[in-house]
């Protein structure tokens, strides 16, 4: 069984005020060695900043120094609203080197980082208290059986926290089997439902648990083993309030723990071997964990590339652009003069020699091109007729009548005496010319003509 749990509760808080450095006669505070209090209380305070996304929650207050109350790396105190972290965990980080509040610093301390996410999931879903007069024992089972419930929990709305959960796992939960406060079957036990029980929670892969779940079972028995699976899955599907369902899962798992005691050698190598199928959960976690960074890195990179090809292409894009409004820019130039691919002036002829003023027959023929196009784009009001039973509409005698036989003969009327007729505008297409000329040298004998149907068509439209 772990040998601290990390939902801790009261204990009386020392003086923190010996932790503060005291004011010199001039007024001034004293010179503050990186690593002292002060410093990490700010690494303490930006941790906090980051509890609220984590947990939910904003009533929580995170405490970071070197050492805790408690003697675990981390602890949260439901009672006081306070999450405690062992400044140590950012070893051999110095707290001028750590910025929690910054999104994205935590890659460069996955480890405590991991810590700090099990605490935050503790804060959100470890909600249910114990009554009083409660079993220890029995409770002491109900926070075994916490552990791997809260991750589970936390995984349905943070699923991209589980990397730092399983560095957790390694960091946190590793040293406890290694250094166990019980023996015997009940440590056996503790293992499976910490080790075991997070890969049902969805942290580990059943292939790194594979040695554990081995060794356990011929500790155990497979019917025990079973039997244990069970009530920890069931717990994790309690919810966060339920107490009285926590507490009857503990009982039950005392219950079958004492029923299999008496029957069940125990190993006397016990822990060396569990802790040595620990060491492979341990190096194939960490054999995962590299394995989905470097995916990731991967993924980065391929992004990256994507982007910088799209950039590339949008590069090319505009600077075909650029040379086609270029080339406008050289073809229809009222300076007369040629324009570069890259917009500058090059020195060429134009056969463009100048300009004059319409004569009255172009301008005559204009304004008939104009109203030419004016026809040519009108469209009649379309009509739509319908027929009804009833009002409004012009009324059809030979329908009505026919409609009153019908209505005689005792069949349903079907005629429609009614006549309606709606008249609805249709939408007027714009109206886009384009004047397309030759410039070449061998069109100078039609350039007078050409200029001409060109400005006549371009005032008519």
């Amino acid at each position: 069984m772990s040998a601290h749990h990390h939902v801790q509760s009261p204990a009386n808080t020392r003086d923190d005020d010996a932790d503060l450095a005291r004011w010199d006669d001039d007024g001034a505070p004293p010179a503050q060695p990186r690593s002292s209090p002060a410093a990490w209380r700010r690494v303490g305070a930006e941790l906090g900043d980051r509890l609220v996304a984590l947990s939910g929650r904003q009533d929580l207050l995170v405490t970071c120094r070197p050492g805790t109350r408690s003697g675990a790396p981390a602890a949260y105190f439901p009672t006081l609203g306070e999450v405690e972290f062992d400044a140590g965990l950012f070893a051999p980080l110095q707290p001028h080197e750590i910025h929690p509040r910054i999104v994205g610093d935590e890659e460069r301390y996955p480890a405590a980082w991991g810590v700090f996410v099990h605490e935050a999931a503790h804060a959100a879903h470890s909600v249910w208290t114990p009554p009083a007069g409660a079993d220890p024992r029995v409770v002491e089972a109900a926070l075994l059986l916490e552990e791997s419930r809260v991750e589970g929990a936390h995984l349905i709305t943070r699923p991209t926290d589980r990397t730092y959960l399983r560095t957790s796992a390694r960091t946190l939960v590793m040293p406890d089997i290694d250094h166990p406060t019980l023996q015997g079957i009940e440590h056996a036990a503790g293992v499976a439902a910490l080790i075991l029980g997070r890969r049902d929670a969805g942290i580990l892969d059943a292939g790194e648990t594979h040695a554990v779940a081995d060794l356990c079972e011929k500790v155990l028995g497979a019917d025990l083993l079973a039997t244990l699976t069970n009530i920890w899955t069931s717990a994790h599907q309690c919810a966060d309030h339920d107490a009285t369902s926590m507490l009857t899962h503990a009982q039950n798992w005392c219950d079958a723990l004492d029923a299999a005691a008496p029957a069940l050698p125990v190993p006397e190598n016990l822990v060396d071997l569990l802790s040595g199928a620990v060491v492979v959960v341990m190096d194939s976690t960490a054999a995962t964990d590299a394995a989905d960074l470097a995916a990731q890195d991967e993924a980065i990179n391929a992004v990256a590339e994507k982007s910088k090809a799209q950039a590339q292409d949008r590069a090319q894009r505009a600077d075909q652009r650029r040379r086609a409004a270029a080339s406008a820019k050289s073809v229809f130039n009222p300076r007369r003069a040629t324009v570069n691919p890259d917009g500058t002036s090059a020195p060429s002829s134009n056969p463009v020699t100048g300009t004059r003023r319409p004569t009255a027959a172009e301008q005559s023929a204009a304004a008939r091109l104009s109203r030419a196009l004016r026809a040519a784009a009108y469209r009649e009001r379309t009509a739509e007729r319908t027929t009804s039973p009833t009002p409004p509409g012009r009324l059809n005698m030979g329908r009505a009548l026919a409609r009153d036989a019908q209505r005689a003969a005792g069949s349903v009327p079907t005629a429609e005496p009614f006549t309606r007729v709606r008249r609805r505008n249709s939408p007027t297409p714009p109206l886009r010319v384009g004047i397309a000329v030759d410039v070449s040298g061998s069109m100078s004998a039609a350039c007078k003509p050409v200029a001409s149907a060109a400005w006549i068509v371009a005032r008519a439209a």
